[in-house]
């Protein structure tokens, strides 16, 4: 299951109230928190030359999955249903512009196999 999904189970979930205890949760969204700002560093210090479009899409898809599970720790705070949306919304943003960096690679891989094959 990706994040994104990941993230809507437990909207849904949280937002039905079907948690009780919710230490676990903000634990695992902590350490997957944790492990997003660790790639993004990873990342952003391997940048490419000749990658600075895709090195930006992936930041800020980074970026928004980073404020999506943020927004779902505000939730926990303070019980407002709104970060839920928003994370979610965030998320959707996220994974939209992760996804349209596969396919910039796949295009990029296709033109490469063309040349190769002329």
């Amino acid at each position: 299951m990706n994040l994104l999904n990941s993230l809507r189970t437990l909207g849904k979930g949280l937002l039905a109230g079907d948690f009780k205890k919710t230490g676990k949760i903000e634990r695992d969204l902590n350490k997957t928190l944790l492990q997003l700002k660790i790639i993004k560093s990873r990342y952003s210090n391997r940048k490419l030359k000749g990658t600075d479009n895709v090195a930006d899409l992936m930041e800020e898809g980074i970026n928004l999955y980073i404020e999506a599970i943020s927004d779902f720790m505000l939730f926990f705070k303070d019980k407002d249903r709104e970060h839920i949306s928003e994370g979610l919304f965030k998320a959707e943003e996220a994974d939209d512009i992760l996804l349209s960096i596969e396919d910039i690679i796949l295009q990029n891989k296709e033109k490469f196999k063309e040349l190769s094959l002329s």
